[in-house]
């Protein structure tokens, strides 16, 4: 059980990363609601100085967290009840490996073509609509290398794909926040015991 939470943590920060394509050009807030196979998983997440994190609540409690700093590759998955910190990240960068460098690096995205940075993506824009009070643009991705397609809904002002929709399951944010976001959010706290990664990958 342990282990799906896990998996969770890290398919969301990285469809988030992906989607966001990394680089905020704001500190903000929100709340994150994602639903897939008829499961509804709640989040809190946070961005600032191209690090994010991503909190996964059961009935308002933090049960995991995964950081995720694209400036010094590094990403980690906490267990607040445990105190231990989990480095994810060689799991982090095998998962971004198959994007261009532009997304692991934090390149930002262009406004223009939100597929730009992703190698086996094509885009086609919908329009402009409005969500959560968010202006966007409505973009369809779909993937050339399966035929998948998923449609976002991209605040070019953050920038922050807002909404997100797939053949199954879609993630929304919602209460979003802009404003300075404390450092201590985005580093493993000093009492957290720090372990290789679950997956059996070496600590570096």
């Amino acid at each position: 059980m342990e282990k799906r939470r896990l998996a969770v943590i890290i398919a969301l920060a990285l469809a988030t990363s992906v989607r966001a394509q990394t680089r905020f050009t704001k500190d903000f807030s929100a709340d994150l609601v994602s639903e897939a196979g008829g499961h509804q998983t709640t989040s809190r997440f946070y961005a600032s100085k191209n690090r994010t994190r991503s909190e996964i609540l059961r009935k308002g409690t933090v049960i995991g967290v995964m950081l995720i700093d694209y400036g010094s590759h590094t990403g980690w998955n906490l267990r607040p009840q445990a105190k231990i910190a989990t480095d994810m990240s060689a799991v982090m960068k095998s998962g971004l490996a198959s994007m261009n460098k532009d997304v692991l690096t934090g390149a930002p995205p262009d406004p223009n073509n939100p597929c730009a940075a992703l190698r086996s993506y094509t885009c086609r824009k919908l329009g402009s609509e409005d969500v959560n009070g968010r202006h966007t643009q409505k973009w369809e991705m779909k993937d050339t290398s399966n035929g998948q397609v998923m449609t976002v809904w991209i605040d070019p002002s953050l920038p922050l794909a807002v909404r997100t929709q797939w053949n199954g399951g879609g993630a929304e944010y919602r209460n979003i926040k802009e404003g300075p976001q404390p450092d201590s959010l985005f580093q493993v706290p000093s009492d957290y015991k720090k372990v290789p990664s679950l997956f059996g990958r070496e600590q570096h």
